[in-house]
């Protein structure tokens, strides 16, 4: 975080943290999720604003995701549950 950064900036909620369990419960309900290729975006959100981290997670999981919708909905939805 920049010296002069707002540490309570909104960007702040889309953390490590956060990415990490987004991988741990999508690779809970399915074994088709690289969960450790996923956890690679970390590193790429530091210097990204809120939309930029979110684009950015969106992007990875729809490469990490079958590509038929249903199936991937389906899993995502499933791991709401997680």
């Amino acid at each position: 975080m920049a010296k002069d950064e707002n540490p309570n900036a909104f960007k702040h909620f889309i953390s490590p943290e956060v990415v990490g369990k987004i991988a741990s419960s999508i690779s809970a309900v399915t074994t088709e999720f690289d969960k450790k290729n996923f956890l690679t975006v970390i590193p790429r959100l530091t210097d990204l604003e809120l939309k930029a981290r979110v684009r950015l997670i969106r992007d990875e999981l729809q490469k990490a995701l079958p590509q038929e919708y249903p199936k991937a909905l389906k899993i995502l939805l499933n791991s709401l549950k997680k």
